[in-house]
């Protein structure tokens, strides 16, 4: 599912300006709001072995979080 889709449909506080992603085994990534609204092709996916992963096209291999348990809007 996208991202931007996924963020409005949670109707995401109009103060927030960064998405952090928390991984499984406690690893995070932040990324501001901009960059993910900007980002058509930015989607949360299945996992083969189950569970969640980000993929963002264009962005450090660094927020390519693989386990995602929670997403925060702050």
């Amino acid at each position: 599912m996208p991202i931007i889709t996924l963020l409005g449909l949670a109707q995401v506080n109009a103060d927030a300006t960064k998405v952090v992603f928390v991984a499984d085994d406690g690893y995070t990534a932040e990324v501001t709001l901009e960059d993910l609204n900007a980002c058509a092709d930015c989607i949360v996916s299945f996992r083969s072995n189950g569970g969640f992963s980000t993929v963002l096209p264009g962005f450090a291999g660094s927020l390519q979080v693989k386990g995602v348990i929670e997403i925060q809007v702050q």
